[in-house]
């Protein structure tokens, strides 16, 4: 009595639907992934979105370290080694603090270009703090995309308390290279 028949038992046809099935879902989620990333990442669209987050995160904290402006010399770019320049008075809160602005802003007026750097960019970037809606005066601080002739542009909102009033705060990451935005 031979068994020739044995090795396409229902056990064994079903394990290889199964493993079938398994291979092309994993397929299908590879792809996808690996085509959502190249998309999102690996354009200059994908690193200024990074660049901007960065840089937004680092602006509205209280900065590294967090008495950094109290060390800093404003117009010695030699002296912001190793510091990031956040404005916000204490973590947790949304509080500018008026010395880190105006430091920030002393900063970026003796040179900009140290200034990238200290927020983990390679493209340039414009800040807009306040609106004339609120009584105060609009600050900016960086350089305006629009007077550049910026080509891509990211464009990061969120907001905070500058002398008691809620404030809208407008990042802007931008260059002006559509290839290379790193």
């Amino acid at each position: 009595m031979t068994l020739k028949l044995q090795i396409w038992s229902l056990d064994l046809i079903f394990a290889v639907v199964i493993f079938s099935f398994t291979v092309t879902i994993v397929a299908v989620a590879w792809l996808h992934i690996s085509n959502g990333l190249s998309s999102s990442y690996g354009n200059s669209q994908g690193i200024i979105y990074l660049q901007s987050t960065a840089m937004s995160d680092t602006l509205l904290s209280t900065g590294a370290p967090a008495d950094w402006v109290s060390i800093v010399n404003t117009t010695n770019s030699l002296s912001w080694r190793g510091l990031a320049p956040g404005i916000i008075t204490a973590p947790g809160q949304s509080q500018i603090s008026p010395a880190k602005l105006y430091a920030l802003e002393s900063m970026v007026s003796t040179n900009y270009t140290a200034t990238k750097p200290l927020f983990g960019l390679g493209n340039d970037y414009y800040i807009i703090i306040g609106s004339p809606g609120k009584g105060i005066a609009n600050i900016t601080i960086g350089h305006n995309p629009s007077a550049y002739n910026a080509s891509t542009i990211y464009v990061n909102k969120r907001s905070a308390v500058l002398y008691g009033s809620t404030v809208p705060i407008t990042i802007m990451v931008w260059s002006n290279s559509t290839s290379d935005a790193g």
